[in-house]
């Protein structure tokens, strides 16, 4: 099978132009204790109704912007502490809970021996 008739079973694009990839992939997360998958896609696109959905420019520049705001707001108050706190307790859980599943990876130490 060609290359281009793959990518064309793959993206389908609706009447409302809008491009929709159908595969999406899923990780498993912990929320509240428990294991959920959680549907990823690539940048750009979102999950809807089970399927990547690429994401207009507005709603892209509207996240940009919430997002650095949030962050200056996280970086100034001393939010920043207790969220580390709290993801590496997650990412503790995740590890007893969920074996195999891959951790960020840790900084690597610049010159350090």
């Amino acid at each position: 099978m060609d290359i281009l008739e793959r990518l064309d079973e793959m993206i389908e694009i609706y009447d409302d132009d809008e491009i929709l990839i159908c595969e999406v992939k899923y990780k498993k997360v912990i929320r509240k204790g428990k294991i959920l998958r959680k549907a990823v896609c690539p940048p750009g696109f979102k999950a809807k109704g089970g399927r990547c959905i690429k994401m207009a420019a507005k709603e892209k520049l509207k996240r940009a912007r919430s997002t650095k705001r949030s962050q200056r707001k996280v970086q100034n108050s001393g939010m920043k502490a207790k969220l580390l706190r709290s993801r590496a307790k997650s990412m503790r859980k995740r590890k007893a809970i969920i074996p195999n599943a891959q951790s960020f990876p840790k900084a690597l130490n610049k010159g350090a021996k």
